[in-house]
């Protein structure tokens, strides 16, 4: 059984190393250490923060809306819109029109209150 141990050892970890005889130390070689992942700094967090706020503010204009209309919400705008919304962050109505999901008759209903969210959200 050891004998077996210490060849599967060296198989699969052949920079096992034994440091009396039945304690091993195992260090692995660097193609089998994980990576460790970095931390975003204060600057990204603080975009992607900025980022889910401005999501959550239209997600629930979208969804007060839909029910004041008594439609669903992707009556609105679908997600893909909401993620260009996002992305590209319009601030006029020629900018929303050049946004895909949001034509004129969406521009002239919506529009408005969507350049407004947005406004208030970037001069935060």
């Amino acid at each position: 059984m050891t004998v077996l141990l210490s060849v599967i050892q060296s198989t699969i970890m052949p920079e096992t190393s034994s440091t009396n005889g039945n304690d091993s130390e195992v260090q692995l070689s660097s193609e089998h250490k994980e990576t460790i992942p970095q931390r975003k700094s204060k600057k990204v967090q603080s975009a992607d923060t900025n980022l889910e706020e401005l999501k959550v503010k239209l997600t629930d204009f979208r969804a007060r809306r839909a029910k004041e209309l008594n439609v669903k919400p992707f009556y609105i705008f679908t997600n893909n819109t909401l993620e260009n919304l996002l992305q590209k962050r319009p601030v006029t109505m020629k900018d929303l029109l050049e946004i895909d999901g949001i034509g004129p008759k969406k521009a002239d209903q919506f529009g408005q209150e969507i350049i407004e969210i947005i406004q208030s959200h970037s001069s935060k």
